[in-house]
């Protein structure tokens, strides 16, 4: 029986076109031919405090988006550092991040470290204050022959604070201050549309003209996963990019609309999680079930809204990060609203960008991921837009803007003349 709803919801998709474009397809998650379980799993917090050795060197985790589970002292300049996943089975991305100080200039030796099972991702990222980052220097890094442990060489200035991290520092505190920043924009309008699973507000942004009501819509969300800060970046700089008061953009918006979370997993980036919220579960498969707090209130405050403003959502971005540079999108015989927006937004994105490697991959529709939900709810284009987690951050800020011009010039263009 579910072999053939799934057979017949397949059959829908393909119909999906210009002339229905309106009606929403309401889409039953129990089709999936390989349903994952999303009900709570129990995490293991880690142990807040402040780690002191007789060398006079201190390390600590207690700040948001701290990682670093224990450290341990091999002698007065070398420390091994555990770091340990909040809980398994997980996807292999060991993030960490910590701080540490001395009261005399120190050089010092500190060797990351995982269970067995797990291997090195991210390169460290040195930070004085927190907010300005660095790459340390290649020549201060070394990853094991077998990746499961890596050694950084420290200079610790006296008195003075080092962060370490696996990727730059972008908390839910530091996302509501750039929500409160963009509300001075004319064109942006934000709320608070639930709490995640610990309390921390969900934020969305409205980005559009007084007269909303009708336009057709772009959803544009971010970090499910906590450590996927590279994709955070291309985010902003897309948001930026659309705020920008141009004839491009004031054309843009007369005719449609930003629906934008900012953070879907704020407990996760917070507890300094690799890959899952606070229920224990990665929030990008929960798009069938929506068990978990942060995507059923985010998910159904989109329907309502939809509803409520008679709104046409023809398109979905979800951005991520991953090893590499990649746009995972749909196979051309699933037709959407916006035919062929994949390839003429990804070809106008590259070409405008110096040469760099990226993949283009189109996906089945089998897993109940954001991308899937805004396809076979919506019938809307959708599309995971993936940065790779040591790609350059200048060319992560072009390539963000790029996305959005690119993105906004294609939509102009659209002939909507058979709505």
């Amino acid at each position: 029986m579910k072999k053939s709803i799934f057979l017949l919801l397949t059959v829908l998709i393909l119909f999906v076109s210009c002339q229905s474009s309106k009606n929403i397809l309401r889409y039953d998650p129990s089709i999936y031919p390989d349903p994952v379980d999303t009900h709570d799993r129990a995490i293991k917090m880690q142990r807040k405090t402040v780690f002191r050795f007789p060398s006079g060197v201190q390390f600590d985790n207690k700040f948001d988006g701290a990682r670093m589970n224990d450290v341990r002292a091999v002698d007065d300049s070398t420390y091994l550092i555990y770091i340990t996943p909040e809980n398994e089975p997980i996807n292999y991305s060991p993030y960490y991040a910590f701080r540490l100080w001395t009261e005399a200039d120190k050089d010092i030796a500190v060797q990351l470290t995982y269970p067995s099972r797990y291997h090195h991702r991210y390169i460290p990222k040195l930070s004085q204050d927190g907010k300005t980052w660095a790459p340390i220097d290649s020549s201060h890094y070394k990853v094991a022959a077998d990746t499961g442990s890596a050694l950084l060489k420290l200079h610790l200035s006296a008195g003075k604070v080092l962060y370490v991290a696996a990727q730059e520092l972008k908390t839910s505190k530091m996302t509501e201050q750039w929500v409160h920043e963009k509300e001075k924009h004319p064109l942006v309008h934000t709320q608070t549309i639930g709490k995640s699973k610990l309390g921390r507000p969900l934020w969305f942004m409205n980005i559009g003209t007084e007269s909303d009501k009708e336009k057709e819509v772009i959803v544009v969300i971010t970090r499910q996963h906590p450590p996927e800060v590279s994709g955070h970046l291309a985010f902003d700089a897309f948001i930026d990019e659309m705020l920008k008061d141009n004839r491009r953009n004031r054309d843009f918006f007369k005719r449609y609309q930003l629906w934008v979370v900012p953070m879907i997993n704020p407990d996760g980036v917070d507890l300094g999680h690799w890959r899952h919220n606070a229920g224990g579960i990665d929030l990008n498969r929960d798009w069938a079930y929506f068990r978990q707090p942060e995507t059923r209130q985010v998910a159904n405050f989109i329907l309502e809204r939809a509803k409520k403003q008679k709104a046409n959502i023809i398109l979905g971005l979800d951005f991520h990060s991953t090893q590499t540079d990649v746009y995972y999108t749909f196979p051309d015989s699933l037709q959407r609203k916006i035919p062929y927006f994949n390839h003429y937004w990804t070809q106008g994105i590259d070409e405008s960008l110096p040469p760099y490697p990226s993949r283009f991959e189109p996906y089945a529709v089998n897993s109940p991921i954001s991308k899937a939900w805004f396809l076979l709810q919506f019938g809307a284009e959708s599309i995971t837009f993936e940065i790779g987690d040591e790609t350059d951050r200048g060319f992560i800020e072009q390539k963000g803007r790029s996305a959005a011009r690119e993105m906004a010039k294609l939509l102009i263009m659209r002939d909507t003349s058979c709505k």
